[in-house]
């Protein structure tokens, strides 16, 4: 499983995605961490496409997921369906890219 890393400052424990060397927040350098992502996220907002260039299979969404409450990421969505904002998302890698696998029903995916 690939995972996403962040850096986590040791000063004032903020994050950045995409990791720094230096603190964003406030300045501290050399004072940070690589940290994992963690996998599940919360969907923020989506749409679902159903025009595309030839050869692209249709319907397929995309989305915004927020991984903590510094890091946004955007990704393509596996399932169309009974997709809502504020629901859970796994984040999982298809072909190298971030992904969103939605979560339903504590734990049971669509």
């Amino acid at each position: 499983m690939t995972l996403i890393q962040v850096s986590h400052c040791a000063s004032c424990h903020s994050i950045a995605c995409p990791p720094q060397p230096n603190c964003q927040v406030c300045g501290q350098r050399d004072q940070s961490e690589l940290v994992a992502l963690p996998s599940e996220g919360t969907l923020y907002t989506f749409t679902v496409i159903h025009a595309a260039p030839p050869g692209v299979p249709t319907p397929y969404a995309i989305g915004c997921a927020d991984f903590s409450e510094e890091c946004r990421l955007f990704g393509r969505i596996t399932e169309v369906d009974h997709l809502r904002v504020g629901m859970l998302v796994q984040l999982v890698f298809h072909e190298g890219q971030p992904t969103f696998q939605p979560i339903v029903n504590h734990g049971a995916k669509i």
